[in-house]
């Protein structure tokens, strides 16, 4: 077994504005959903490494082996922001991989007001 990496950057909109203290968690995507690691977003959107048990580099380095990488499943979370999960990411042996992830915003609550809409029988507007 060897050791491999995964790290998080989070940002929101097109602009890639980063998303500060958004929880990163890793967990195995062996279908135990075991919890592997947790980081928080700094400043920058980016997280800490986790560490993740891999199969040996020399499975990575030549052709035709089955599986020469470990599948972990990634979560973020933030108040005021749709969570993301993306499974089937690839950790390979001494090498981090990077996950971009632009989380969406969660819709504010509006109010309803009862005497901005008016509908007929027929569903026209009525104004």
């Amino acid at each position: 077994m060897a050791i491999g990496y995964v790290t998080a950057r989070v940002y929101t909109s097109d602009a890639q504005i980063p998303v500060k203290d958004a929880t990163f968690s890793v967990l195995s995507a062996d279908g135990s959903n075991k919890l592997i690691g947790v980081r928080i977003t700094d400043e920058n959107g980016k997280t800490e490494l986790v560490s993740v048990d891999t199969p040996d580099i020399a499975l990575s380095t030549s052709p035709g082996n089955e599986k020469p990488f470990t599948g972990v499943n990634v979560r973020i979370d933030h108040p005021g922001f749709n969570t993301a999960y993306i499974e089937g990411v690839q950790v390979f042996a001494e090498q981090v991989s990077v996950q971009n992830v632009e989380l969406i915003p969660t819709a504010p609550h509006i109010p309803y007001d009862n005497k901005a809409d008016f509908f007929d029988v027929n569903s026209e507007i009525l104004l």
